[in-house]
């Protein structure tokens, strides 16, 4: 298929508004298999005009949009309405028929890829993940931040993205994401580590919209620098992850719902999202999945201030691992050799040996609506501390 010249830059300033994010980042309010239904029509809408009067699509272009977006909306609200019913295997094998249906790994691929670049040596710095935990010990062994090991299982609780019993890594993409996963707590016995995955990953992307324009270039193909169709084809391969990104829609608004009653023991919000991590745990060709977190209301920092998109450079997304292979006891072999991980770090520790000349980029607002260079923070200086630590193969 081919797109108007405008289409990927039609669709990323489309992504770029805040107005469809608050069209997407919807509070579950009443009746949710009602409620999904009509948030996922009132997408559709918005996008579809969109389409038509941005993007000068043709007749064929929208019907196929619609048709693909129908598709996967339709299995979403199905799976719903069937786990409303009791029908919990019904409802899983209607889930993942949905996402075959759709080519979901096929589509996904394009801008599933995460990969860490390092110097010429191979030593990787600044990418990777991190992990927190609040203990008064001096320092925390390595496992102590890993995934909950096998014996003590009965102890997975149930959230958005994990399945009661199921052991998994959870990672923030950043220091300040691990510690507003927390309700930003006194940082005084807060244990963090980073950890740098040894192979390009797959994961599937949960991506806000009005940050797709941020990621789009970070998965061009490596092309000569005299290649004469160079800017040819790297637009057409934005095009393409763009139009991958669309296919799977409403598979994202269906995974940020907030929750009408958090506190709740069911949360129909996370329906969608648990039967997701379980098609991933099938799934030997995808990792994880990397996930906004809900703790940082970003929009409503950049609504009530525009200068503020540039808290957006700061890694705000949470990644989950899931162990794929079942153990009586320890941790898992798989994930011991899918990343290395630095000694953990405590904030005593980094205040004493910060130098000040941390170089990290980015912004955070620890104060709404007002953004402050995130090397400026104790958040940013401890990141910029585990960057420079090594890191080591994690045999437990």
């Amino acid at each position: 298929m081919t797109f108007t010249k405008d289409a990927h830059g039609g669709l990323e300033s489309y992504f770029d508004s805040l107005d469809v994010e608050r069209k997407i980042y919807f509070t579950s309010k009443g009746y949710f298999p009602s409620f999904v239904k009509e948030s996922l029509n009132t997408v559709k809408s918005h996008l579809k005009t969109t389409l038509e009067k941005k993007l000068y699509f043709t007749q064929e272009h929208l019907l196929l949009f619609e048709s693909n977006f129908e598709k996967l909306s339709n299995g979403i609200c199905t799976t719903i309405e069937l786990y409303y019913d009791g029908k919990i295997l019904e409802a899983t094998s209607l889930f993942n028929a949905t996402l075959e249906n759709i080519k979901f790994t096929d589509t996904i691929k394009i801008f599933s890829r995460y990969k860490n670049h390092g110097d010429s040596q191979g030593n990787y710095q600044k990418n990777g993940f991190f992990r927190a935990r609040f203990s008064e010990a001096h320092q925390l062994q390595e496992k102590e931040l890993f995934h909950l090991p096998f014996e003590k299982r009965h102890e997975a609780k149930t959230t958005r993205y994990s399945i009661p019993g199921l052991p998994a890594l959870f990672l923030g993409g950043s220091v300040f994401t691990c510690w507003e996963e927390f309700d930003r707590p006194s940082v005084a016995n807060l244990h963090i580590a980073k950890f740098i995955p040894q192979r390009e990953l797959n994961i599937v992307r949960i991506l806000r919209p009005f940050q797709f324009r941020n990621i789009t270039n970070s998965f061009l193909p490596t092309l000569e620098q005299n290649d004469p169709l160079r800017d040819e084809k790297n637009e057409a391969f934005r095009v393409q992850v763009t139009f991958s990104y669309l296919a799977i829609l409403p598979l994202v608004i269906a995974c940020v719902f907030r929750t009408e009653h958090p506190k709740a023991i069911f949360k129909p919000e996370y329906i969608i999202p648990q039967l997701l991590l379980q098609y991933v745990v099938n799934k030997d060709e995808i990792d994880g999945i990397m996930y906004p977190s809900t703790k940082i209301d970003l929009l409503s920092a950049i609504a009530g201030n525009p200068q503020n998109i540039m808290l957006t450079t700061v890694d705000t997304y949470n990644y989950v691992f899931p162990v794929k292979r079942n153990q009586p006891s320890g941790y898992s072999h798989e994930l011991q050799k899918l990343f290395h991980m630095t000694q953990s770090v405590s904030f005593t520790l980094e205040e004493v040996q910060y130098l000040e000349n941390a170089d990290i980029l980015g912004h955070v607002a620890l104060v709404p609506g007002m953004a402050i260079p995130y090397k400026n923070t104790r958040l940013g200086r401890l990141e910029w501390y585990l960057n420079q630590l090594p890191t080591t193969q994690l045999i437990f």
